[in-house]
Order: C-alpha cells, then sequence, then structure tokens
C-alpha cells in the first residue's frame, strides 16, 4: 500500500504541475516553448491562442497602413481643394475689380452721354432762339449774315425754321455757300 500510496502522490503532485503549467502558459505569465505547440494536445491550445492574437494584432497593423494611405490620400484631397479654392479666389477677386472697374467706366461714360445730351439740348435751345431772331428779319438781310456763319450753324439754325422760310434764307444767299450748305444737310442734320 505504500506504494500505491506514494504513485498517487506522485500523480497528483504531477497533475498539479502539469495545471499550473498549463494555467502560467494559459494567462501567457510564461511563454509557451516552440516544442509545445507541435505536441498534438496541448499544442493545438497553446498555438491557437497565440495564432489567433498574432493575428489580430496583424489585421490592426494593416488596417492601420490602411488608413494611414487613406488618410495621406484625403490630406492630398483637401490640398488639390485649397489650392483650387485660392486659384478661384484669386479669380473672382479679378473678376470682381473687372467689374467694378468695368461699372465705373459705364457711370464714366453715363455721365459724357448725360453732358452730351444737355449741351446738345443747350445748343438746339440756342439755335431755335437764333431761328426766330433771322425769321422776323428780312430774309435777304438774314441770308446774308448767315452767310458769315459757320456751315453746321446755319444748318442748325435753318431745321428750327419752318420749311418756307428755311427756303426763302437759302434762295438769297450765294449760290455756292447754299449749295455746300443744302450737301451738308442731305448728309448730316443736327
Amino acid at each position: 500500500m505504500g506504494k500505491v500510496k506514494g504513485l498517487v502522490i506522485a500523480i497528483l503532485i504531477l497533475i498539479i504541475l502539469a495545471g499550473t503549467g498549463y494555467g502560467l502558459l494559459f494567462f501567457e505569465i510564461v511563454k509557451p516553448p516552440a516544442f509545445l505547440n507541435r505536441m498534438p494536445i496541448i499544442g493545438k491550445y497553446v498555438a491557437k491562442e497565440k495564432v489567433e492574437a498574432k493575428s489580430e494584432v496583424q489585421l490592426l497593423r494593416e488596417e492601420n497602413a490602411r488608413l494611414k494611405v487613406e488618410i495621406k490620400k484625403k490630406n492630398e484631397e483637401i490640398a488639390l481643394i485649397k489650392s483650387d479654392y485660392a486659384r478661384l479666389k484669386k479669380e473672382l477677386e479679378k473678376e470682381k475689380a473687372a467689374g467694378i472697374a468695368m461699372q465705373e467706366e459705364i457711370m464714366q461714360l453715363n455721365e459724357e452721354l448725360r453732358r452730351a445730351d444737355k449741351a446738345r439740348k443747350d445748343q438746339e435751345a440756342v439755335y431755335k432762339d437764333m431761328a426766330n431772331y433771322f425769321a422776323s428779319m428780312k430774309v435777304k438781310n438774314a441770308a446774308e449774315i448767315m452767310s458769315n456763319l459757320e456751315d453746321k450753324d446755319i444748318i442748325g439754325i435753318l431745321t428750327q425754321m419752318d420749311k418756307e422760310t428755311a427756303a426763302q434764307i437759302l434762295q438769297n444767299m450765294d449760290k455756292r455757300k447754299a449749295a455746300e450748305i443744302t450737301k451738308k444737310m442731305l448728309v448730316v442734320s443736327p
């Protein structure tokens, strides 16, 4: 019986040692030696957990690398968008400046047009007044005085007169002067 008792104690000690060893390996307190991976039953449990742990780490590394590449691409896209934005902003500022310059030019041209229109109306009023003066004169005297004026002024005054009075004044002018005035009146009338 003494031998059986010793054998049972030895087996119990072996079971306790094996359980302790497995616990140390299972909780990764001790690294398993390489030969354990090749053992039929124990290697399966030890190696499986290690392979899974490595594959998780590997998956995380791959995901990290993929995300870094994606971040790099997104940063490049952002840089391109910023570049386009800056370029478009400059173009917009140029167009805005051109628009302002064009607006100022339009305002200036409108002002010139307004002044020219006012000057034309003022000149027409003067021609109308002069036409009334010359119409109240004797035709021969009016024709003689008007012959000494510039052609454009003669045309301006004649166009403000009634047709009969204008015809009589032209008839009493020097024939060459009357012909010149008539030619110019055919081309343009103020």
